[in-house]
């Protein structure tokens, strides 16, 4: 049978729609936008210049703060 480890329930996910920051230092790099999809391990994000990428959620990535309205699609 499949388990889900106490480290998978514990990690934290985004909501739809919500702004994030992703940060991968092994690439020196940094991408902000906004989650579009959830999956059972990672998320979907779209960024400000129409890129789709993927981040798993015990990955380095927080929440931007800034207000999503339906201007910001």
């Amino acid at each position: 049978t499949w388990r889900v480890s106490r480290e998978a329930i514990r990690m934290k996910k985004p909501s739809i729609g919500q702004r994030i920051i992703h940060e991968e230092p092994a690439f020196s790099r940094k991408h902000e936008g906004k989650v579009v999809l959830l999956l059972s391990s990672q998320f979907v994000y779209r960024t400000d210049d129409n890129e789709l990428r993927f981040c798993m959620y015990n990955e380095i990535w927080k929440a931007d703060g800034k207000k999503t309205g339906s201007r910001n699609k």
